[in-house]
């Protein structure tokens, strides 16, 4: 709405050229249809970045979920490999052989 009013108050406000001094309709026409084109326009840009911001808080949900997953799995990679030498060590010190 802002845009709209600073356009239409710029338009009333510049100088009319010679050739449209008669066709002032003409000139507030056309100004209607600048003022609906850049409406129309930042409408279109307000649903995009809507869209992209609802596109993001998504990302954004995916990406911690992921995270989280992977710190679990670094976790239990960790307990597994501490599971392993400690198989090995028991092992060793029995004379049997490991396979793994």
């Amino acid at each position: 709405e802002k845009l709209e009013q600073d356009l239409s108050q710029s338009s009333l406000n510049s100088p009319t050229p010679l050739y449209l001094d008669s066709s002032n309709d003409l000139q507030k026409r056309d100004t209607a249809a600048m003022i609906q084109i850049v409406c129309s326009q930042r409408d279109r840009f307000a649903s995009r970045v809507n869209e992209m911001e609802t596109k993001l808080t998504t990302l954004n949900q995916q990406q911690n979920l992921l995270m989280e997953e992977n710190k679990s799995l670094k976790m239990d990679n960790v307990k597994l490999y501490e599971k392993i030498k400690y198989l090995e060590r028991f092992a060793t010190k029995r004379g049997l052989e490991v396979i793994f």
